[in-house]
This record gives C-alpha cells, sequence and structure tokens, in this order.
C-alpha cells in the first residue's frame, strides 16, 4: 500500500510512496484515527517527498479539506508537510498556500524531517 501511517507518540506520520489514490490516503487516515479513537490535538506529519502522484486542483482540494475535516473535529491541531528539496518551486507555493487553505489548523511546509518534527513537538 503507498499511503502507510505510524504514530510516534502524539506524531502521525502519513508517507506517500509513488502513485497513491485519494481513497488509500483516506483509507489510511481512518485505520489511523480509529487506532487513537479517543485522543485529540494529534500532529500530522505529511511525508510527500516519494510522491509520484500527479496532482490536480482538485485532489489537491481534496486532500485540504480532508485535513481540515480532522482539524475541525479537533483530531488533528497541526500539521507540516514535507517535500523533496529539489522541487524548489514547488516547496515556495506550497509554503504560501498550505496557510491560506488550512485555516483551522497550524500549518508549515518542511523539506527535512528533523525541522518537521522539531516544529510539530514544539
Amino acid at each position: 500500500m503507498p499511503a502507510t501511517w505510524s504514530f510516534d507518540g502524539p506524531v502521525l506520520t502519513l508517507s506517500v510512496i509513488g502513485v497513491v489514490t485519494n481513497e488509500e490516503i483516506e483509507q489510511a487516515f481512518d485505520e489511523a484515527v480509529t487506532s487513537r479513537r479517543n485522543e485529540s490535538n494529534l500532529r500530522l506529519l505529511w511525508d510527500a517527498r516519494a510522491l509520484q502522484t500527479p496532482l490536480s486542483s482538485a485532489d489537491m482540494a481534496w486532500r485540504f479539506e480532508l485535513v481540515s475535516s480532522l482539524a475541525e473535529r479537533r483530531i488533528l491541531s497541526r500539521v507540516a508537510v514535507l517535500i523533496r528539496s529539489e522541487r524548489a518551486h514547488v516547496f515556495e507555493l506550497a509554503r504560501a498556500q498550505i496557510p491560506k487553505a488550512l485555516p483551522a489548523i497550524q500549518s508549515a511546509v518542511f523539506t527535512e524531517r528533523t525541522e518537521a518534527l522539531a516544529w510539530l513537538e514544539s
């Protein structure tokens, strides 16, 4: 399955690898949230560095809506998105757009896992 999840304390890491469908992402989130049913204010590390799926604007809107709905239900309190450093144009676009697209949650974009985890845990 190209969408996998794991927990390290309150940090949920969702890794998307290769070509991933929205349904696979939704299934991974459902499994993760179900495993921590009674917890709230989890922090999400969305690792998209190995993603190869061509994303449409509808796909992006769907992903933003999914994360926003988890924030509105107080399941998530922060989200950090990891993208490849060699995609500088995507990084700058994501850094500018993600906070606007996810107003219900604290969000940031990173290229280094250690920086993202430090931000999530602060």
